[in-house]
């Protein structure tokens, strides 16, 4: 096994494993809309459980992505689509990002007005993935 196909693994991987998350908190909080008392404590207390593990995916993603450029010699000889996936790779971190700070004031303030944003974050992170994936796809199909 090269570094290149190990690498790959590793980022098809947290790839999967952080849009499965983003899914599945997506999924939880539609649910939870319509849910009172214990309920929707514990489908909330589910998504604030699934945090690291999504950090630990997104830094899995940047750190693999990062490496397989680094050992591919550059972004230089890159197709166009690469640079489209970089895109959307750079609003992904930066909704991800604003989602998580987010999600932290909610916690220390208890201020649910707050949701409102991770209901506009939620969907731009979705479609940043997507984009990315599509893109990547395009950039490196033979």
């Amino acid at each position: 096994m090269s570094l290149n196909q190990f690498l790959l693994i590793i980022h098809i991987l947290a790839v999967a494993y952080a849009m499965g998350i983003g899914m599945s908190n997506f999924l939880n909080m539609r649910v939870a809309k319509t849910q009172t008392g214990d309920i929707a404590k514990g489908l909330a207390l589910h998504r604030i459980s699934m945090l690291r593990y999504t950090d630990i995916a997104i830094a899995a993603i940047l750190v693999s992505g990062l490496l397989m450029v680094w050992a591919a010699g550059g972004v230089s000889a890159a197709p166009p689509w690469f640079h489209v996936k970089m895109a959307a790779v750079i609003v992904l971190v930066l909704a991800y990002g604003a989602m998580r700070m987010t999600v932290g004031q909610m916690m220390r303030t208890g201020n649910m007005a707050l949701a409102s944003r991770i209901a506009i974050l939620s969907p731009v992170l979705s479609l940043a993935a997507v984009a990315s994936v599509t893109c990547a796809v395009l950039a490196f199909a033979a």
